[in-house]
């Protein structure tokens, strides 16, 4: 699971602007871009694999390859019971002039 395979804005700004510059381009009028955190957790190392298989979080992930990885992983954000994963949302909101 290399970092190339995830996306994190290196400046939130610049990265706003990127992304709203097409689409005030086009003529829309950009009101607001949010970004959102939310918290899931899941029970197991195995569920949190299924979540990375379904939703495609890694490129080229393989459960056995990655298992050593997603076992640390799990331990470090893992809690009593189970793993913290936060998501990260960005809302664009846009109107026609």
């Amino acid at each position: 699971m290399e970092p190339e395979n995830f996306f994190f804005p290196n400046n939130l700004r610049e990265w706003k602007q990127e992304v709203t510059e097409p689409i005030e381009k086009t003529g829309f009028i950009v009101c607001d871009v949010q970004d959102y955190e939310e918290n899931d957790y899941y029970s197991s190392e195995d569920e949190l694999m299924d979540l990375i298989e379904v939703v495609p979080l890694v490129k080229d992930f393989d459960r056995k390859k990655d298992r050593a990885l997603v076992k640390s992983l799990a331990d470090k954000y893992g809690g009593n019971r189970d793993i913290r994963i936060t998501w990260h949302y960005y809302i664009l909101v846009a109107r026609r002039p």
